[in-house]
């Protein structure tokens, strides 16, 4: 038994009492009857400089009982099998030996499948919305429930509606935002729905380029009437005129 992505260690015992060992030569021979069907059978030599030349056996190959590993498929869990006999020097084989394998499952963490591309607008551009669809996979089609934030709110305020994240501008605004995307997996144990505790993220940028507006009147300087030959007067303008670049911007009036 062993778990789902990991690496087995295998080693085969048969004897012959016929069976003399002589010039330290190996009396019985171990040969692959039948091969796996879920992963692969491979010479325990992986920590060695020439991993990429190590093969798989095959049906026929002569097996070191004392130096094999299985390795499964990439996900799979289930049963996995191979046969294997053994022959002596006079070639007397025996019977084939099945050796079953039981792959226990192992929850995956998601993964950020699709990312979502940083997105560039400008101030006081229109409410947008982002599909959240493929954005994360999960290969046991687990629940994943999404949640969603801005860390500039006073920016962009970031909501999720209808499967897509909502992302609503504020005027006069510009500057940059990381929006971020998590999502929770929820597991069935025991006809259960669980929190698993992974959670995974994925996060993008949100540029708010400058617009420059124009000014307005916000404090209109009255009538004024005033008698022949009277003398000079002042009156204060620096309340008349707004710009909410000013605060945004440092634009100067």
């Amino acid at each position: 038994t062993m778990d789902e992505d990991t690496v087995l260690e295998i080693n085969l015992s048969a004897s012959d009492i016929d069976a003399i060992t002589e010039a330290n030569e190996p009396a019985l021979t171990y040969i692959l009857a039948e091969n796996t069907s879920n992963g692969q059978l491979l010479p325990n030599n992986l920590s060695s400089e020439n991993d990429d030349n190590v093969l798989s056996f095959n049906v026929g190959d002569e097996l070191n009982p004392e130096s094999l590993i299985y390795v499964p498929d990439v996900h799979f869990y289930g049963q996995d099998q191979f046969s294997f006999y053994v022959k002596d020097r006079d070639e007397a084989i025996s019977q084939d030996v099945k050796i079953n394998i039981m792959i226990e499952p192992v929850n995956d963490k998601p993964i950020v499948d699709q990312p979502i591309l940083d997105v560039v607008v400008d101030e006081d551009a229109v409410t947008m919305l982002i599909p959240t669809f493929g954005v994360f996979a999960d290969i046991e089609s687990d629940r994943l429930d999404l949640e969603v934030s801005s860390n500039k709110e006073a920016l962009v305020a970031a909501g999720l509606e209808d499967g897509q994240i909502r992302l609503h501008f504020i005027p006069d605004q510009n500057g940059v935002a990381i929006i971020t995307l998590k999502s929770t997996e929820y597991i069935t144990h025991d006809e259960n729905l669980i929190d698993s505790h992974f959670v995974t993220e994925d996060t993008f940028s949100i540029t708010v380029n400058p617009v420059n507006d124009i000014p307005i009147v916000v404090n209109t300087v009255g009538d004024i009437i005033v008698n022949e030959d009277s003398i000079a007067s002042s009156i204060a303008i620096s309340q008349v005129f707004d710009d909410t670049d000013i605060a945004t911007n440092n634009d100067i009036l």
